[in-house]
């Protein structure tokens, strides 16, 4: 990738997503979600 300077538009959005990201995580670990490991009925 070449090294170019980032619109504000999209360090705006970087800077947005970061925030949504810690949001999630924080949430996950409170609620304490892990997702299902299989995806099928049969357990092998």
């Amino acid at each position: 990738m070449k090294n170019f300077l980032m619109s504000i538009a999209d360090k705006i959005l970087l800077r947005k997503r970061a925030l949504i990201e810690t949001v999630n995580d924080e949430l996950k670990g409170i609620a304490q979600i892990e997702p299902s490991r299989s995806r099928s009925l049969i357990v092998p």
